[in-house]
């Protein structure tokens, strides 16, 4: 922390984490390529479960990174009557965490955009999003009519013997399965503020 601006963003941040995380204390355990969210880990465990991140970069949170090159094919054939031709692009998989004292992170949010992690063990991207659907778990989803990126989006909520009343949940702090045109996830994300 260099500035008071900065001791002020982390604050926030910290207060936010600590707000999320009551909202989203009734959802079942969320287990992100094998570690637990809302749990506190030093860097060595995140390190021996994830891998090394290629960087860490602060962003009102501290985002270990991890990126790949993925292959994707382009919109167009080059000349007409070709195939569409694969090209690669990096891709970034996200896990924040928020400092909780000398070399501890609680685990707070995840963008993951690439089959490296998993969701509870069950769901990478790259999988249809019917395993989403078949979960024994309340789900709103959304149909994007206009985006060019998403077909729609799966917002995963708790286990519907959970005893939740499916009003009382907090939609925008569940997680967030994006699919294509073709029902596949092309994105997993939790990110409550």
């Amino acid at each position: 922390i260099r500035t008071m601006k900065d001791l002020s963003k982390l604050i926030i941040c910290i207060i936010a984490a600590a707000l999320a995380a009551a909202l989203t204390s009734d959802l079942k355990a969320q287990v992100i390529g094998g570690l637990m969210m809302n749990k506190v880990y030093t860097t060595e465990e995140i390190v021996s479960v994830l891998g090394a991140p290629d960087t860490i970069r602060w962003d009102c949170y501290y985002f270990f990174e991890y990126t790949e090159d993925r292959p994707v094919q382009a919109a167009s054939p080059q000349v007409t009557g070709q195939d569409r031709p694969y090209y690669t692009r990096p891709k970034t998989d996200q896990i924040g965490f928020t400092p909780e004292g000398e070399d501890r992170w609680y685990f707070y949010c995840y963008y993951i955009y690439t089959d490296r992690f998993d969701y509870n063990g069950k769901i990478r991207v790259g999988d249809h999003i019917s395993k989403v659907r078949e979960m024994d778990c309340y789900i709103r989803e959304e149909r994007y009519d206009d985006s060019a990126k998403y077909a729609g989006v799966v917002h995963l909520g708790p286990e519907k013997d959970s005893g939740i009343d499916e009003s009382r949940i907090e939609w925008m702090c569940c997680p967030n399965f994006y699919y294509d045109e073709n029902g596949i996830i092309i994105e997993m994300d939790l990110y409550c503020d």
